[in-house]
């Protein structure tokens, strides 16, 4: 399977990264993971996908930090360090059940 991978600036809103994420996973792909990373002297949040042959569109993805309450009917797959709005924030990702 193949992966592709691009960066998120660190200044968007918990809810532009998910959209941002949701609308690449409407693309036959998956989110994987992110990590923070350096590009042209900016934090940014470096994320991985897998990428479709087919027509597979994911469940419905859902952040939350980790402070926050888990969504109900969702399944926990990932968790990680985010730069949210210029701060270092611990994510969790959720797939809608």
């Amino acid at each position: 399977m193949k992966t592709i991978r691009f960066s998120i600036a660190g200044d968007n809103s918990l809810a532009d990264i998910n959209e941002i994420l949701s609308d690449q996973e409407a693309r036959n792909s998956e989110f994987l993971d992110s990590k923070i990373a350096y590009q042209d002297q900016k934090v940014v949040n470096l994320v991985t996908f897998n990428l479709y042959d087919d027509a597979t569109v994911p469940n419905e993805l859902i952040l939350k930090k980790k402070s926050q309450k888990p969504p109900q009917n969702a399944t926990k797959f990932w968790e990680g360090v985010m730069v949210v709005s210029k701060e270092t924030v611990v994510v969790v990702a959720y797939r809608a059940n």
